[in-house]
């Protein structure tokens, strides 16, 4: 799923995810059953949440 949005695994750590857009980068890591989805692609980030909600049952906390 995570690679069908076009994100990249991190070579230090097989829970963080990147992805690059032309307007900036999405960072995501994930643990177990929970996520934390961070960037400056602000328009970006709406998007994946949005996919992933479509794919599974989520819960957004808002801003940490």
């Amino acid at each position: 799923m995570i690679s069908s949005l076009v994100f990249v695994f991190s070579c230090h750590d097989s829970t963080l995810f990147i992805k690059c857009t032309n307007t900036g980068h999405i960072i995501m890591s994930l643990y177990i059953d929970d996520m934390i989805i961070t960037g400056d692609d602000i328009d970006g980030i709406s998007v994946l949440k949005k996919e992933l909600a479509k794919q599974f049952e989520m819960r957004d906390f808002g801003y940490l």
